[in-house]
């Protein structure tokens, strides 16, 4: 929800969710901008304005989910409020679904941060109001950054991780309607940039100048970023002008980035027109893409034609073509529909009507999840079963947790991944914190354990600290302690660093350690200066078991790392500080996966002077993942430099994978053959060419 608030700005929670065939959010938001006007002039016989509404007007306009009219009078009311009148109707609205507070909200917040955004910011930071403690954030620094977004950047970057992220949204969202560019720089240059945020950005340039934004796009280093850039772009020139859409996908270079643009442009197409995209199917010439272009035709199809879709989708000649359309129906389904396709499933093969199982049922438990339990039971494969109990969790894990756990405790333990428990023990949370911690401590397997609990007492340390540090006295078994104890205390930091540092320095033994290491995570990116101080105390606190644990190494690495983004000299020198072992090993990476980034030949130059071992290999895997793309024949020299032989092989890959996107087979091929058996055993070596196949 964050990206697409960001992008839709005053109306981003409705607009953003649902989208619009014509104008977007910014059409919207100028319809909503002239009706606030209107209306004002309107009511200004009648009275002093929208401020003088009473509580029961407010409440009507609220409730009122089909007039703008009501939606602008909502956004003049909060115009006209000062900040005790913004809380107290903040207070109103919590926990409400009345339809039209999504714009209400925001306007509030708009109005908080007009007002008083210093304020907002402090609030936001320590609210257990979620829509205040995260979009809050964002409002602040989207109105700061329409003063100074450099300074706003510089205010973020004080921020913890969580808030950094929303600050981070809200410059972006001021940035990208007039400086698209420089927003992506802002999303370039964060610790932890965010695709979907990136995706908005493109999206929205795209609206307005698909080749300014395609530019842009096919500048950006290979990944998730331009993956997700490449398909909001193709997405929304698509919506814009599907044949220049359809002639600059077919026209990548890259094949997997060509197949992913062509079927969005298909897909869009086919919903515009679904009678021309019969004609190109028809017509021949989409052999690549015929799948995807069946399967676009039989969803738009399915819409207006629910039978008709069906007769469409079962008259395909191949199986995949006949699976991808059935798949495509599935969407939106009313409970007749619903019936008739699982009805339809019964009688097709089990191959064939896998599509409709794990997509329809999905959509069904969407939409009526208390129908769950009689779909999965008429699934008759059981491998089929379990990817459906799995995806249906997933779906419930906001709206009906405790469904959702039902589903993963029947799952086989295979099945049971830790981001899907601690989703949904984060959801347990929101109204029992205390029985999904209870939950999750009850795992016996460790990985899931631990992610799940980490969500639980995250969440509850963003709103009620006390009662978590009251659970943590309770827990004996010295390992979930210790992880209950790290999570309890990274939320604190999310709130107030000063706060979980003042706690856990008071803290003995074990628990000051796991308390410590947040503590010192956080300061990383929030308070870079106190970091080593802080590293040293807890460093220095370490022993017996603790000074051996893996994770406490990578506390090294993450303090390097920081330093390293902006000042690589200084995190050298505080490098020099540290005695060897295995956490200055850890930082050693950490410092080149980050001045890699941005000067990978200052980076390889350091590296050069550095002696043989562990921490060199380990800096120089970073080294290479970052350059390999670019610079295949350097990444190779450094890969055949590394001493240990399973992190060698590991970085050959690495290489042997750059060449081969590149189209340059020719060269990895010679530089494995070229390789003595003191680099790579003859195993070693088939392993790695059958990378090129």
């Amino acid at each position: 929800m964050g990206a697409a608030f960001a992008a839709g700005g005053l109306i981003g929670w409705q607009f953003g969710r649902s989208g619009s065939g014509s104008g977007g959010p910014a059409a919207a938001s100028t319809v909503i901008t002239r009706l606030a006007v209107r209306t004002a002039d309107d009511d200004q016989s009648k009275s002093d304005g929208a401020g003088k509404a009473s509580l029961a007007q407010v409440n009507q306009w609220r409730n009122d989910p089909n007039s703008l009219q009501a939606r602008a009078r909502l956004i003049m009311h909060a115009a006209s409020l000062g900040l005790e009148g913004i809380r107290a109707a903040l207070e109103q609205t919590k926990g409400s679904n009345s339809p039209n507070d999504w714009v209400f909200t925001q306007a509030l917040m708009e109005r908080w941060a007009e007002l008083d955004v210093d304020g907002l910011i402090e609030e936001a930071q320590i609210s257990t109001d979620d829509r205040l403690r995260w979009y809050g954030v964002v409002t602040a620094f989207k109105s700061l950054a329409a003063v100074d977004a450099g300074a706003a950047w510089a205010r973020a970057e004080q921020l913890g991780s969580s808030n950094k992220r929303q600050a981070l949204s809200g410059i972006v969202t001021h940035l990208q309607t007039d400086q698209p560019q420089r927003a992506l720089d802002f999303i370039e240059k964060s610790n932890s940039p965010d695709e979907w945020l990136t995706g908005s950005v493109i999206a929205n340039w795209a609206s307005r100048d698909p080749a300014a934004a395609s530019a842009a796009t096919l500048g950006m280093k290979t990944g998730e970023h331009r993956n997700r850039a490449l398909s909001q772009l193709a997405n929304t020139w698509a919506e814009r002008d599907p044949d220049a859409a359809l002639a600059w996908s077919t026209g990548l270079a890259n094949v997997a980035e060509r197949h992913s643009a062509v079927q969005s442009v298909l897909y869009e197409l086919a919903r515009q027109d679904p009678d021309k995209a019969l004609g190109m199917l028809n017509g021949g010439g989409v052999e690549e893409h015929r799948s995807a272009l069946v399967s676009a035709i039989a969803g738009t199809m399915a819409r207006r034609d629910f039978d008709g879709a069906l007769q469409f989708a079962l008259g395909q000649e191949t199986f995949a073509d006949k699976s991808a359309a059935l798949s495509s129906v599935t969407s939106d389904l009313t409970r007749a529909q619903a019936d008739q396709l699982m009805a339809l499933a019964k009688t097709l093969p089990v191959n064939l009507a896998k599509g409709i199982y794990e997509s329809g049922i999905w959509e069904m438990t969407y939409n009526e999840p208390e129908r769950l339990k009689e779909w999965i039971d008429q699934i008759p494969v059981a491998s089929i079963r379990e990817t459906v109990m799995k995806r249906a969790a997933e779906s419930l894990t906001w709206r009906s947790p405790e469904k959702a756990r039902e589903l993963f405790e029947k799952l086989q333990p295979s099945a049971q991944e830790p981001n899907l428990a601690a989703r949904i023990a984060r959801g347990m949370a929101e109204s029992d914190p205390k029985g999904a911690a209870e939950w999750a401590a009850g795992m016996e397997n460790v990985a899931l354990r631990k992610e799940a609990l980490s969500s639980v007492v995250g969440s509850w340390a963003n709103r009620d600290p006390e009662g978590a540090k009251e659970y943590i006295k309770s827990i004996e078994n010295p390992d979930v302690r210790r992880d209950t104890m790290a999570s309890l205390t990274q939320g604190m930091a999310g709130r107030s660093l000063k706060e979980a540092e003042e706690w856990a320095l008071n803290l003995e033994g074990a628990d000051r350690s796991a308390a410590l290491s947040s503590v010192v995570t956080s300061a990383a990116t929030r308070d870079p200066e106190r970091a080593p101080e802080l590293y040293k105390t807890f460093a220095n606190g370490l022993d017996g078991e603790d000074a051996n644990r893996s994770e406490y190494h990578q506390i090294a690495s993450t303090v390097a790392n920081q330093m390293a983004q902006t000042e690589p000299t200084r995190a050298v020198e505080w490098l020099g500080t540290l005695p060897d072992g295995k956490a200055r090993d850890e930082a050693m990476g950490g410092l080149a996966a980050a001045w890699a980034s941005y000067d990978p030949y200052a980076t390889s130059a350091w590296l050069q002077q550095q002696e043989p071992g562990s921490g060199r290999d380990i800096a120089a895997g970073k080294l290479i993942s970052t350059i390999a793309r670019d610079d295949p024949e350097s990444a190779w020299q450094w890969a055949t430099a590394i001493g240990e032989a399973s992190r060698r092989r590991e970085a050959a890959a690495t290489v042997i994978e750059a060449w081969k996107n590149n189209g340059r087979k020719e060269d990895a091929a010679a530089a494995l053959g070229n390789s003595g058996s003191d680099l790579f055993s003859a195993s070693e070596l088939d392993e790695l060419a059958k990378k090129l196949d």
